[in-house]
């Protein structure tokens, strides 16, 4: 937050810009993407990687939609569960339904307690 109590955020994370940002509205992973798609959604190309979110985690706040696919996730995976596993926040639908509503108080619960901590470990991301 800025001296003038303000959030500094952006569309998408970059590098040069992290010192001075406290969010960003997406960090969407690499996605085979249809040319008329305009929502940037698709099947992941390779393996997919939330690198902003487990290389700044403790610094920059990513919100996931909770849902399967959406914008800049692959559509066979769960944001809820990027959401949790990055220790992130959630992005709710205009008009969520209560199923969303409950998945994102979980998810904020998880963010309050673990936010702000350094991950120490990658080996449950590795598979070991």
């Amino acid at each position: 937050m800025s001296s003038e109590k303000i959030l500094i955020s952006s569309e998408e994370c970059v590098d040069w810009a992290l010192p001075n940002m406290d969010l960003v509205h997406h960090s969407p992973m690499a996605l085979v993407v249809p040319l008329d798609g305009w929502d940037y959604t698709g099947d992941a190309i390779g393996i997919p990687v939330p690198l902003y979110t487990l290389v700044y985690h403790e610094c920059l706040v990513v919100p996931w939609a909770l849902k399967k696919g959406g914008w800049g996730l692959p559509t066979s995976q769960d944001g809820f569960l990027y959401a949790l596993l990055n220790g992130g926040t959630g992005y709710l639908d205009i008009e969520a339904d209560t199923d969303q509503i409950e998945k994102n108080k979980i998810v904020c619960k998880l963010h309050e307690k673990i936010a702000k901590k350094k991950w120490l470990d990658m080996s449950l991301l590795m598979g070991h």
